[in-house]
């Protein structure tokens, strides 16, 4: 050895250490596992319980509640940056429950954004007074959630175990939108009534104001924070300065309603989707227009911008989901695999490549820019009931809340390593357990200050009675001899031109509101955005289709179904449930009444009668409800028969479906026309199982030929399907035979005690209070009508083609001048019946210059000589 390497010191391993033999050494884990043991405590308090007489069940199970915490994933994450050996260093993840301490937050795998994919059913939260959930938001520290529903309250979710923490009645109608501001200090919200209000954090409002004359379905705020936007249904978007609350411009230039609006996260650009299916980019400087994107094909429900502002993200009711690139101005992809309307969309916040989306059928599909085709990376096709309306990625991204139209609010996390078809193991599509859901407890403390509106909207069973025209709160009248009124759905689906009172449109349906002692909510207030349309006769025309249930006990009579609408099945189902726990026989209905031949009143036969044979007693013979509607005169006589092409195949429809399942309702041996109906007529008595319930119907053509009203006698009830209207005036096809209707009605009323009140319950709209004074109105209304049409033929034309007559066209623009353009193509309608009747009586003269049914371009022209008498 050198004597450089001896300078070394040569260490040597020094001996091991004796260990006593007597030393403990751990030996548990070599044994075989064994159950658990008895719950001590619980033992103890049965023990108890027992000793002080009381029952031992009846003490409460205390059982863990799921929380997702994130703080030992964030603890472990910012430990290993600290000593991975390479910024890149992950440690490396494995399908078994031993790497679950391993998951770390999202940000930490840049790379693999499957590890972010929310699918995993955590918890449902449920408010104990159920309204539909339109939006949902985290708070600005991500502890908490918070929603806005149908009944304008505020509902506060803890955000690690979701429990109910407290609830406000923030405002007088829905809630449409809801969004803190970047700095976290003040949150803004809208609702139907057009009315943005400010609220600190600790929920005081501050300021309300009237932003808009109609629903604020959106709201934005700038980079700064120094304004914001809202979009209305009134087809305009408008800037405000949040300091002081005024209006500092108004975009214009959507043809229809706005249905959402989003600012850019750095960049002064605003983007807004609407009914008139354009998403349009905006200036907020000069006001102006900057582009248009064309490419949807109905209506846009949701946009949203990607993180750096590159990508915006686009959700239609043509059931795509497309995906813009600003800065080519070009579509980037078009994802299509939704099975009805795209509701909501939302983009992941660590991960730019992943977005997800919700529809109408419940489902919850997550996509990824990153695939190399345009399919869904995973998901879950159940996630709710009905429209997901809302959906808000915590801002570490590991959890996904989402709002429904089923009246829940459900938490949804990344898979485990360990979980069993999970992302992990290549599987995506699972079913959920909502056993645990979780409502609002009877015996919640609440937050002082903030109030409860639990009590005074139970005692008015759906928050205070009924709505006018869905926005102000008013007292209402429930007749007692009826189970409970069901307001229908408003009509829409894909038939943006739909007119309320003419029926048609989409196979929906209406939806039930559960037993009130007050006149329940229009159902457009309670399921806002599915159709506000404009009335030939007036700025807003009646929403919804009503459905009712009469009789004290099951089974009911169900006069109308709605237009099919996938929401009313689920909210009839509880309602039945709920009050007929002592059905004769297992039987819910016995009778349903088509009002008429329109759609919107028939369309949900099918859907019904399913559910009514699915819900029947396996054990006993099942007995199907029988249809009745008064027999239809031949339809391509009408006019609107001729001119609306939407209306011709509904009813074809329907007794298609009913030939192919005759078992789910009683066939009548013998029917004039419909062999699915059994035929009504003028004067007959249909009468409830009670015994204490008649329905007399009364034959009103007019709207249609084969129109009805009922009269409950009981209750001093009329109702009159679409021939009188909560609101606004009715549609006819013939005059002369819906005035002779009206003033039969007028009579039969007349002969009734005049001291009692009478109310009607019509097919679209809310209750009305004054049943004559009512029809007094709609007859008034008509002949002042036709008199100010008369008085405009009388009149020469001032100059043009028709010096001696005039165009509908031309009586409109006279007649309507004080009425906004927009509804005068529906004005034509009303005008057209006029002139029609007025000739029928002889009274004017048509030059006719049009083909078929078609009238348009006719001329019309007064005949002085007949002496002009109407009576009212």
């Amino acid at each position: 050895m050198s004597a450089s390497s001896s300078s070394v010191p040569y260490l040597l391993p020094h001996k091991p250490p004796i260990l006593d033999e007597n030393a403990w050494r751990p030996s548990k884990y070599l044994e075989e596992p064994e159950p658990p043991g008895p719950d001590l405590e619980r033992l103890a308090q049965e023990e108890a319980a027992q000793k002080a007489g009381m029952d031992p069940r009846a003490i409460k199970k205390v059982k863990p509640r799921k929380t997702v915490d994130y703080h030992g994933g964030i603890g472990r994450w910012n430990d290993l940056r600290k000593t991975r050996p390479n910024r890149n260093y992950l440690p490396a993840m494995r399908p078994a429950a031993t790497y679950v301490v391993d998951l770390l937050p999202p940000n930490a795998y840049p790379s693999n954004p499957s590890t972010s994919l929310c699918t995993k059913f955590v918890h449902t939260s449920t408010n104990k007074i159920k309204y539909p959930v339109n939006v949902v938001t985290w708070t600005p520290e991500a502890r908490r959630i918070l929603t806005g529903s149908a009944s304008g309250e505020f509902t506060l979710w803890n955000g690690l175990t979701f429990n109910f923490e407290t609830i406000l009645q923030a405002h007088d109608s829905t809630i449409r939108a809801i969004r803190f501001n970047h700095s976290g200090t003040f949150l803004a919200s809208s609702d139907d009534s057009g009315v943005v209000k400010y609220f600190q954090p600790n929920m005081n409002n501050v300021a309300a104001w009237p932003a808009h004359r109609e629903s604020v379905r959106g709201l934005s705020f700038s980079p700064d924070d120094a304004r914001f936007v809202t979009c209305s249904d009134d087809s305009k978007l408008k800037l405000w300065s949040f300091e002081t609350m005024r209006e500092e411009r108004t975009f214009t230039g959507h043809g229809w309603d706005v249905k959402c609006v989003e600012w850019h996260p750095t960049k002064g650009l605003l983007a807004s989707g609407s009914k008139d299916k354009l998403v349009k980019f905006w200036d907020p400087r000069s006001g102006q227009a900057l582009s248009a994107i064309y490419s949807h094909k109905n209506t846009i429900q949701s946009i949203a911008w990607s993180i750096n502002g590159d990508m915006i993200a686009s959700a239609s009711r043509d059931q795509t989901l497309r995906v813009f690139d600003i800065r080519a101005m070009k579509e980037f992809v078009c994802f299509k695999g939704h099975k009805k309307e795209v509701c909501s969309v939302a983009w992941h916040p660590t991960h730019s490549s992943i977005l997800v989306s919700g529809g109408s059928e419940g489902a919850i599909v997550h996509w990824s820019l990153d695939s190399p085709t345009p399919t869904p990376r995973t998901s879950v096709d159940e996630a709710h009931d009905s429209n997901v309306w809302c959906l808000a990625y915590h801002p570490l991204g590991h959890i996904l809340v989402s709002a429904s139209n089923d009246y829940t609010t459900r938490f949804w996390s990344r898979e485990r390593p360990s979980d069993v078809g999970g992302e992990w193991k290549a599987g995506g599509e699972k079913p959920i357990d909502s056993k645990d859901d979780d409502q609002q407890e009877e015996d919640e403390d609440y937050v002082p200050g903030l109030g409860f509106a639990g009590a005074a909207a139970q005692d008015a069973g759906f928050g205070g009675g009924g709505f006018d025209d869905g926005f102000n709160r008013q007292g209402g009248f429930q007749p007692p001899g009826m189970g409970m009124g069901v307001p229908g759905l408003a009509s829409g689906g894909g038939e943006e031109d739909f007119i309320p009172g003419f029926g048609g449109g989409s196979t929906g349906g209406a939806a039930v509101a559960g037993r009130s002692e007050a006149a329940l909510p229009s159902q457009n207030s309670m399921f806002p955005g599915f159709g506000e349309q404009s009335n030939q006769d007036g700025p807003n025309g009646p929403n919804g289709t009503n459905t009712y249930l009469v009789g004290r006990r099951p089974p009911w009579i169900l006069i109308d179904t709605g237009e099919g609408k996938e929401e009313y099945i689920p909210l009839l189902r509880q309602t039945l449930r709920s009050e007929a726990p002592g059905a004769t026989g297992g039987r819910l209905i016995s009778d349903i009444i088509i009002t008429h031949r329109h759609g919107d009143h028939h369309c949900g036969l099918p859907s019904i009668l399913t559910m009514l044979r699915k819900l029947s007693d396996p054990d006993r013979p099942y007995v199907p409800p029988r249809l009745h509607k008064y027999p239809l005169e031949d339809p391509t006589k009408t006019f609107i028969r001729k001119s609306t092409s939407s209306f011709d195949d509904s009813l074809e429809k329907t007794q298609a479906w009913l030939a192919e399942n005759p078992d789910l309702y009683h066939r009548p041996e013998k029917a004039e026309q419909v062999p699915y109906f059994h035929d009504l007529a003028d004067g007959q008595v249909i009468k409830a199982v009670d015994n204490g319930t008649t329905l007399e119907i009364i034959h009103t053509p007019g709207h249609t030929s084969d129109s009805v009203s009922m009269w409950l006698e009981e209750d001093y009830v009329l109702f009159t399907g679409d021939g009188i209207l909560g609101h606004g005036t009715a549609v006819f096809e013939d005059l002369s035979t819906y005035l002779d209707s009206l003033h039969r009605l007028q009579g039969i009323l007349a002969s009734k005690d005049g001291d009692r009140s009478i109310h009607i319950h019509p097919g679209h709209g809310q209750v009305v209070e004054d049943a004559r004074a009512k029809l007094e109105e709609y007859i008034k209304h008509r002949l002042e009508r036709e008199r100010e049409i008369i008085a405009v033929l009388e009149t020469p034309q001032p100059a043009g083609e028709h010096p001696n007559g005039w165009t509908i066209e031309q009586v409109v623009a006279v007649v309507y001048a004080s009425y906004p353009q927009s509804i005068w193509q529906a004005a034509g309608y009303s005008v057209a019946m006029h002139l029609l009747k007025l000739e029928k009586e002889g009274r004017v003269q048509r030059d006719k210059r049009s083909e078929g049914m078609e009238m348009r371009t006719d001329v019309w022209r007064w005949v002085p000589e007949v002496e002009q008498v109407s009576e009212i």
